[in-house]
């Protein structure tokens, strides 16, 4: 709140407890602790602080003075703005991915963010960098940023983001849980990478699910095909790609009967 006469670096806090007795001011512009207690005066007494009557009647009210404050855009420690403000995190699951958006409403020297993610909220591991989107690192304009998780590993997952600054310092943001519904979600793991003859899919699917199993090469054409209904749980499929020529391959695994789909890329490599 702000007050006449009131520094814009001062905290003031209000009490309707007129009854009790009220401290002397010894210094009525700064305090050195929180009003705490709960039988009037409501607070204890210092020499660095004191109670001040205010203007609207019978209320009374303590100040003090802090070098910083956190909430409502107040900046950072040592009144060093922050350098992302507003940045909130929101998470949702549709189609067996996972989609990350946050907004920023100004920032200041950024460098880049870090998408983490992990199966518990206190362990989690860089996911993807994502670059500013501010020219410089600096922009006074909200901005907007998504990030798509293909490749969930787990039908419950947490993510945070990290703000990065360009002096290497860096703040977390809030950290949201994404649950995937279980007609959506499948564990792809496919290995070994590279190969030469056999690749190796692992999945974990749920049961009477249809599959399309398919390859595609660097130009977008289908090499190679075949369909798998799933028995659910983990399965191991093994797929021959002896006759593919070297190079980049993408691995798709679609369901037939429900909406989702899930990829692994590869390298195939001569024999």
């Amino acid at each position: 709140s702000t007050q006449q006469g009131v520094d814009p670096m001062d905290i003031v806090i209000f009490s309707n407890q007129a009854t009790g007795t009220v401290p002397t001011a010894t210094n009525p512009n700064y305090i050195a602790a929180l009003v705490a207690g709960t039988t009037p005066p409501y607070g204890t007494q210092t020499a660095n602080w004191g109670w001040t009557l205010n203007t609207f009647g019978a209320d009374y009210y303590a100040e003090f003075a802090t070098p910083s404050f956190s909430g409502g855009g107040g900046g950072g420690a040592n009144g060093v703005p922050l350098a992302v403000e507003g940045l909130v995190l929101k998470g949702r699951s549709q189609l067996g991915v996972n989609t990350l958006t946050w907004n920023t409403q100004s920032e200041l020297n950024n460098s880049h963010f870090e998408l983490m993610r992990g199966q518990t909220k206190d362990i989690m591991s860089v996911l993807s960098i994502i670059p500013t989107k501010a020219q410089n690192g600096t922009s006074n304009t909200p901005l907007s940023y998504e990030f798509v998780d293909d490749k969930p590993s787990a039908k419950k997952l947490y993510y945070a983001v990290k703000e990065v600054d360009m002096n290497g310092s860096s703040s977390l943001s809030n950290i949201v849980e994404v649950t995937m519904k279980d007609d959506h979600f499948v564990a792809l793991d496919a290995y070994p990478n590279p190969t030469n003859h056999t690749l190796n899919v692992s999945l974990n699917i749920p049961a009477n699910n249809r599959l399309a199993v398919e390859i595609y090469d660097g130009l977008g054409r289908i090499v190679y095909s075949q369909v798998h209904i799933a028995t659910g749980g983990n399965e191991l499929l093994a797929l021959d790609v002896s006759n593919l020529a070297t190079g980049h391959y993408t691995l798709q695994i679609r369901s037939k009967t429900t909406d989702f789909s899930a990829i692994s890329r590869f390298v195939k490599i001569s024999e």
